[in-house]
């Protein structure tokens, strides 16, 4: 005889798979007629992360595949709103030195219509950041959605920083893609994230500190990522080295060679203050506790492991100084 319990799980799951399927046909309506719907995915992405704990392993692993797909949709409309074909959208290139973007307010909705609780709403507001690149101007192109920032297009960069406009920024997105042989610090503008979004890094390292928010990195090889967030995943990668503070299980998907390490209290002091990082970090760091979505057995899976001999406090203290040579030795398959 069920319990109450997994008769409210299964409850709970046929209502998110509803609701999930709900707003996918939206969205799929939506980029029919060519609209943004940037936001909409993520607030589905951030839906489903929370659903996990309810959510049967098949509805996972289904709801997973069907929200990837309308991830590649937005990536092809972030191709086209770069060439101005978005409505009521401007793409366009910035430099590193005065790279503006429009962020959003975060709002108060937590729950929709059907129950569904629900990442918070945006309202339009205009934030500014600003990333240097050693003090050098640097190319790269950007998708302004009026809801993140990108720094896009790099290779070989001694280091990337991400510097906010004002003492306190309004939440935005971040979004890292086609970056290769380089070192992208956002520990300054860490306090300020909701998400972020790391797609196609090679050799790379990422660095940031602290936020109530989401990360995900996909499609990526032989980097180092540190940072600590309430929800971590990571879908087709390799030989990746996450130095975490998670408050909820970490999750894999479609990926091998991954280390996990907790997050290096050395960085701590250099990133952006903020109440929602100090409560982070308060909380139980489950960075070891990891869900593997292709490894269904009850063995450990192969594809992740604790670090067995993780970076010491004297090689972070080094990365404002060391050549960006001496640091890509650190990566897990240094060459």
């Amino acid at each position: 005889m069920a319990s109450a319990g997994s008769n409210a799980n299964a409850s709970a799951a046929q209502q998110f798979w509803d609701y999930f399927h709900r707003q996918k046909r939206t969205i799929d309506e939506k980029v029919a007629n060519n609209e943004d719907v940037s936001q909409m995915v993520r607030d589905l992405d951030l839906a489903l992360r929370e659903a996990l704990v309810y959510l049967p392993p098949y509805d996972q692993k289904q709801l997973s595949k069907e929200l990837e797909s309308l991830r590649l949709a937005v990536q092809q409309q972030g191709r086209r709103a770069a060439d101005g074909n978005i409505r009521g959208k401007a793409g366009g290139g910035f430099k590193f030195k005065s790279a503006k973007t429009t962020t959003k307010l975060a709002g108060k909705k937590t729950q929709n219509s059907d129950g569904i609780r629900l990442p918070p709403t945006s309202q339009p507001n205009t934030g500014v950041a600003t990333a240097l690149a050693d003090d050098k101007q640097t190319n790269v192109s950007s998708v302004n959605n009026n809801s993140s920032f990108v720094f896009a297009n790099l290779t070989g960069e001694r280091k990337v920083v991400g510097v906010p406009q004002t003492a306190e920024s309004d939440a935005t997105d971040c979004e890292l893609r086609d970056i290769s042989n380089s070192i992208v610090d956002l520990r300054q503008v860490s306090g300020s994230l909701r998400a972020l979004n790391c797609h196609k890094l090679r050799n790379s390292i990422v660095l940031c500190g602290p936020f109530a928010g989401s990360a995900t990195m996909r499609d990526s090889v032989n980097c180092i990522l540190v940072l600590g967030v309430r929800q971590m995943r990571l879908e087709n990668s390799t030989h990746i080295d996450v130095y975490l503070h998670c408050s909820s299980r970490p999750i894999i998907e479609k990926s091998s060679a991954i280390r996990f390490a907790t997050y290096p209290s050395s960085l701590s002091p250099r990133c952006t203050s903020s109440a929602n990082s100090s409560d982070l970090l308060a909380l139980p760091n489950m960075f070891d506790n990891v869900d593997d979505f292709n490894w269904l057995k009850r063995q450990h899976s192969p594809n992740w492991s604790v670090h067995a001999s993780p970076l010491g406090s004297s090689a972070w203290t080094t990365f404002e100084t060391d050549t960006l040579d001496d640091l890509i030795k650190l990566l897990p398959q240094s060459h």
